[in-house]
């Protein structure tokens, strides 16, 4: 099957809103592999000191960080539920600066490092519209790096079975 993916997750603090292709193919009754390409967003802030003569000021910032995730996950196939686990890669692509009331322009931001490794795990649900077209909710943990940074949330799929 290949589709759609829509996500949002909540990490302490911060919200992650991913969209992106899914690929999936059941080798046997009950078991198979899923994988695919999101696009994420993830809004991070800052802070910097401006010193200037009447002393130092500090200003916080706010910056979009840009994100590609490939997942390589197993996927359990049953008649109530679906359960997918794995790996993901996590490459960071980019950033964009968010508050424009800022007084300045930050002019370079950088994660590092650039590429993380993490997991996901997932329960779904496959609701069959037609013979070709399943619809996919699920729900998903997962983190990145550390479970400092892991989530809840939720999903949903639209896949074209072949």
């Amino acid at each position: 099957m290949v589709g759609v993916n829509i996500n949002s997750e909540v990490y302490p603090e911060i919200s992650k809103f991913s969209i992106g292709a899914t690929l999936e193919r059941q080798i046997t009754r009950r078991s198979g592999a899923e994988t695919g390409l999101y696009y994420r967003t993830q809004l991070t802030n800052g802070e910097i000191t401006y010193t200037d003569a009447s002393g130092s000021h500090a200003y916080s910032f706010s910056v979009s960080e840009r994100h590609m995730v490939l997942p390589v996950l197993y996927k359990y196939y049953s008649n109530a539920i679906n359960f997918s686990a794995g790996p993901v890669l996590d490459f960071y692509i980019g950033w964009k600066q968010k508050n424009d009331e800022f007084p300045f322009q930050i002019k370079s931001y950088d994660v590092n490092p650039n590429i993380k490794v993490g997991f996901l795990t997932k329960v779904s649900k496959a609701i069959l519209l037609n013979e070709h077209i399943v619809l996919e909710p699920e729900i998903r943990f997962g983190a990145v790096q550390t479970l400092d940074e892991a989530g809840l949330g939720i999903g949903i799929a639209g896949k074209y079975r072949f």
